[in-house]
């Protein structure tokens, strides 16, 4: 699907990880038992994961780029919540937590996914 033109994939791996980004925070504002640390965190690792999943399984070629661009995305996710929430000055800590918790997880979701996919055929 993204085979055609090269930026595709790199501009919907940012904007999918931003928007995922914005979910978990919205998420976590409605449910309170997702404002604690835990339960935030397994929201934004499933969700990051399932981008991964989906944007991993619609490329026809191995793309491993997809984790770094869909942490791009979450970056800016945090970024921009930093911007609107003034009480929130830790946003680079906050980028680095997201960066280490989720790479390991969204690196397997990549990799199910392309397996997935040969499976399929």
């Amino acid at each position: 699907m993204f085979e055609k033109n090269r930026w595709q994939l790199p501009l919907i791996s940012i904007a999918a990880g931003a928007l995922a980004g914005e979910a978990v925070h919205e998420l976590a504002r409605w449910a309170p038992a997702m404002q604690q640390t835990l339960g935030l965190m397994f929201l934004g690792i499933g969700g990051f994961s399932i981008v991964v999943v989906v944007l991993g399984s619609l490329s026809q070629y191995r793309r491993v780029a997809v984790v770094p661009l869909t942490l791009v995305g979450v970056s800016v996710a945090v970024f921009v919540d930093a911007m609107t929430e003034p009480a929130q000055n830790l946003w680079p800590f906050d980028i680095v937590f997201w960066w280490l918790v989720s790479v390991v997880p969204m690196t397997c979701a990549f990799y199910v996914a392309k397996a997935l996919q040969r499976k399929a055929g």
